[in-house]
């Protein structure tokens, strides 16, 4: 999907290339992994740990 949508924004906006490849995308694929954590802390935080 990176790929793809980077070549598609290259076509359309060639300007705008290296904004896109440093800056919005690695803020799309951090901020979509801070948030599928958030949510599985908040699933599995409940949870007790088994002590021996």
């Amino acid at each position: 999907i990176r790929i793809l949508g980077l070549s598609k924004l290259e076509m359309i906006y060639p300007e705008y290339q290296d904004i896109s490849h440093d800056l919005v995308f690695p803020g799309i694929i951090y901020g979509t992994t801070f948030v599928l954590w958030i949510i599985w802390v908040n699933k599995f935080s409940h949870l007790k740990l088994r002590k021996k």
